[in-house]
């Protein structure tokens, strides 16, 4: 590792996953985060909005869900 990189650039991505989890569960305090992490708070801010554009991404309707994807024939008789 590189002394010239900061902590958060080298946080390994399920670090920078927890991170974000605990952003958006708002159970502890950002800053307690961020101190615990050695990041800054905006980076804790940044994986907050990183995870929450994920969940918010994975229970958006989707419009092409009644959409047909293909069509197969079937032989009769």
């Amino acid at each position: 590792m590189s002394p010239a990189l900061s902590v958060a650039a080298s946080l390994p991505h399920k670090v920078r996953k927890e991170i974000g989890i605990e952003a958006i569960s708002c159970t502890t305090p950002i800053s307690h985060l961020a101190d615990g992490h050695q990041v800054s708070r905006k980076f804790v801010y940044q994986q907050g909005d990183k995870a929450q554009q994920a969940l918010d991404e994975s229970f958006a309707l989707s419009k092409g869900d009644d959409e047909v994807l293909f069509h197969l024939p079937v032989p009769l008789g």
